[in-house]
């Protein structure tokens, strides 16, 4: 499965350096789905669901929405890490983050969110204290 795993992020590298990224996010859903199906313990499908909030964050970068990218990116971040403790599609759909380092660096984020938020406020030393904290946060995850 692991294997199955790779080959989908080699396509979705090779498709983006070959055609537009709207081409390889329809195509790296498609995978995501296929391998979805061949996984019985149910972890494909739920990183499935959680693609799809990271191609909503793409989506939003377009758009030139950042803060609500990073939002959103944390969102699918905080899905990853609980499709990595189990659960099938119903841990996409849960509240919080699993206790891993994916769950820990979602956490993390929120720092790095505010952040941006304050910088696009204007207020670029709240930004850079929100950036300290963020990466303070990512030392201690392990």
């Amino acid at each position: 499965m692991r294997a199955l795993h790779s080959v989908v992020g080699l396509c979705c590298v090779f498709t983006l350096a070959c055609g537009g990224a709207s081409e390889s996010i329809e195509l790296a859903e498609e995978l995501s789905e296929l391998s979805a199906v061949m996984d019985p313990s149910g972890t494909q499908g739920c990183l499935a669901d959680c693609m799809k909030l990271s191609t909503e964050a793409m989506e939003l970068a377009e758009a030139g929405k950042t803060t609500a990218s990073m939002q959103k990116s944390q969102e699918s971040m905080a899905c990853s890490s609980r499709c990595e403790e189990g659960g099938g599609r119903a841990a996409a759909a849960a509240d919080g983050v699993g206790d891993n380092i994916t769950g820990c660096l979602a956490e993390c984020m929120t720092y790095s969110t505010k952040a941006m938020a304050l910088a696009e406020a204007g207020d670029l030393s709240g930004s850079m204290k929100m950036n300290e904290e963020a990466m303070a946060c990512q030392s201690r995850c392990e």
